[in-house]
This record gives C-alpha cells, structure tokens and sequence, in this order.
C-alpha cells in the first residue's frame, strides 16, 4: 500500500472535519480500519472496503489511490437488509421521569435498514421530542440506536448517544440524545439546538457523575435518523 493512500484519507478527515474512527465506523468497517492501515503499510485494503470507505470521505476510490486529484463523488454505499424495529423510547431533553412510572412495552415498529458491523447487538428506535437536538433532528424524528451498555461502548469523539441522567438517587431519570466531545478537560455530552436553552454541555468525569449529584449514563449510540417530511 502506497502513502498515498494514508496521504489521501488524512486530506479527506481533515476537509470534512471527521475522526479517523468516526470515519471507519460510519463506513461500517470498525473504529479501527484507518489506524490499522497506518500500523500495518504493508497490507492493501480489499476492494469492496475501500469503495465504503471512499463512500463516507465523498470522494472516488481512484482520488484515494491517486490515480487522479480530483475528489470526484464517492461510490454509495451498499444497501442494508429492512426489518422492523420497535419504538421503545421517547427522547426529549428536561422531560424528567418518575423511575417507577417507566413503561416497558413498545410505542410501535416502523421499517429500518439493518446497519453494517451492529448486527451483533440489539437495535431499536427511539422517538425524538422537543428541540434540544434540533440542529440535525427535529421534533418528532426517528433515531435508530444501538445498545451501548451490550457493545461495551467506550465513548469516541464526535459520536451521537442517548443519554439517561438520573436524580435523587436514581428515583428521576431524563432521557436525552447528545454529541461526545472528548475535551482537553473531560468528557463533554453536548446538546446541538437552536434554542438558547439547551446551549451547554454536560461535564461528566471518568465515574461519569455530576457535580450536582446526578448521574449519567451512556446507553445507546445513535446510527442514524429517519425524518419524515
């Protein structure tokens, strides 16, 4: 494999403002696709990977082998297998909830696509309400979520999780969706809104508390968002 390859992908995070692991996991290969490819130089990418890969950083798979310098368009990505999913949650930012009042039963099904590399662990959807995550999901919109506590989730930069806080010992609890920021001070959960009021981060340290008492808890990662228009 040539540098030109690891040259030509690094010009692309960078032009998109994406993570390496970002980037590998949204192409379905692994958080570690890309940092593999600059530990092991020697080893070539398989064809099919490398055009999921060219997917994600919007550009052709031949601008990454430098066969041209012009990023083109990259190749689309192959189409999942449907299923239906179970609506299990609704998600809005300062909707505290009673812990006892949970409901477990499912508020509907609606159609998914199966997302590359999740197949090993549970998936469902979530209802999105309010406005603290309007900038990308509006009121009312889908999330497809899979379970971070199952997968073992470490939390990566730029990822969109759901996130339980809970108060007076766990007797309230809000469910929300939020972007990781790894920050030079910590973990950072952040909402990403329009309104004023949903403007400031979560600041939770490694034991994932806050200072105010609540805790919080990571679980699920959000895969992508279905909007109905």
């Amino acid at each position: 494999m040539s540098t030109t390859l690891l040259n030509r992908i690094d010009e692309r995070l960078e032009a998109l403002g994406k993570s390496p692991e970002g980037a590998s996991r949204e192409a379905g290969l692994g958080r570690d696709f890309i940092r593999t490819l600059r530990r092991r130089p020697e080893t070539s990418p398989r064809a099919e990977n490398l055009a999921k890969l060219a997917s994600v950083l919007a550009c052709s798979v031949d601008y990454l082998l430098g066969v041209t310098d012009e990023p083109g368009e990259g190749p689309p990505l192959p189409l999942q297998p449907e299923t239906m999913l179970p609506i299990r949650y609704e998600v809005a930012a300062g909707a505290w909830l009673a812990t006892d009042e949970a409901v477990d039963e499912p508020l509907g099904v609606h159609r998914a696509q199966l997302v590359e590399g999740y197949e090993r662990w549970p998936q469902w959807l979530e209802r999105v309400r309010g406005d603290s995550y309007n900038r990308f999901i509006p009121d009312g919109a889908l999330i497809h979520v899979v379970d971070a506590i199952a997968m073992g989730y470490e939390p990566a930069h730029e990822d969109v999780v759901v996130v339980v806080r809970t108060r007076a010992q766990g007797a309230f609890r809000e469910r929300t969706v939020k972007q990781v920021v790894l920050a030079p001070e910590g973990i950072q959960l952040w909402p990403r809104s329009y309104n004023d009021k949903w403007s400031q981060p979560l600041d939770v340290g490694e034991d994932m508390n806050l200072e105010n008492g609540d805790t919080v808890e990571i679980v699920a990662k959000v895969l992508r968002a279905y909007v109905s228009f």
